[in-house]
């Protein structure tokens, strides 16, 4: 780092118009002073109660432009330290809600139900979730904790109508997934729970792309579901994922994105 050279007195005098003016009402009245030993008594000398009134005026606005400075820069120096707090305490919560993503794999069907049903417990306001196949559930379900997860998330929402929200997006692309959905939605309408939306969204696996569902609870943990293309859903993989950021980036990214492009499914009131 180049060293800083430090000003001649010329210069400090020049930066400053103050001290420039003190020097130069000083030198005066030195020069004044000695004009008499000089011999030169034709010369009118000024007025010295006037000059000394200019020095101390000079002296005092110094003084006082010292002061005014000193403060100025105590306020600049709070403002950087509470804009310094600021910004300390904005990384600091970006730091705590970004931390290591915690991600865990299930290897089996039945415990990635269980969790399920245990983040479920704990959940206070939203759940977000998928049902994208060609599959009805009777089809693929296994195991006590699958089997009841269903209608867990049911009675979930109607336990608590006024603070629980459940939307979930369902593929109505076949008859059997059509004939489900509205059969759920019969079943909500009877219990009168009508905080779990239920949306229905054209899609078939000749479509193009894997089967990836998804389980978002109160946009903090991340539950996804992954079939392959041509796989069985029984061939699929399970993953959570707690980190809050990863979860509000699947809703607002993927799972408002299928709601968006949906429509609300209409039980049969009357069916034949």
């Amino acid at each position: 780092m180049k060293k800083e050279q430090p000003k001649s007195l010329v210069e400090i005098i020049y930066s400053n118009w103050l001290l420039g003016l003190l020097t130069f009402v000083c030198i005066f009245l030195l020069v004044n002073s000695f004009l008499p030993i000089l011999g030169i008594a034709n010369v009118k000398q000024i007025n010295y109660e006037f000059s000394y009134a200019v020095l101390i005026s000079v002296i005092v606005a110094s003084i006082i432009r010292q002061q005014r400075s000193a403060a100025t820069v105590k306020k600049q120096n709070e403002q950087e330290l509470e804009m310094l707090g600021k910004l300390t305490g904005r990384v600091r919560g970006w730091a705590e809600s970004n931390k290591l993503v915690e991600v865990e794999k299930f290897d089996t069907r039945e415990a990635f139900f269980e969790d399920l049903h245990l983040a479920l417990l704990e959940a206070k306001r939203r759940v977000s979730l998928t049902a994208i196949r060609e599959e009805t559930p009777d089809h693929f379900l296994g195991g006590s904790a699958a089997q009841k997860w269903y209608q867990a998330i049911i009675d979930w929402a109607g336990e608590s109508p006024g603070t629980r929200t459940v939307e979930r997006v369902v593929a109505v692309s076949n008859p059997r997934m059509l004939a489900w959905a509205k059969d759920v939605k019969k079943q909500l309408n009877d219990q009168s729970i009508r905080n779990f939306q239920l949306y229905g969204i054209d899609w078939s696996r000749q479509n193009g792309f894997p089967v990836i569902n998804i389980c978002i609870f109160d946009d903090l943990v991340t539950y996804l579901i992954h079939t392959p293309k041509e796989g069985l859903i029984t061939e699929s993989r399970f993953v959570k994922i707690n980190s809050k950021i990863i979860s509000q980036f699947f809703y607002e990214s993927y799972f408002r994105e299928l709601k968006r492009t949906s429509t609300p499914v209409e039980a049969d009131e009357n069916p034949a």
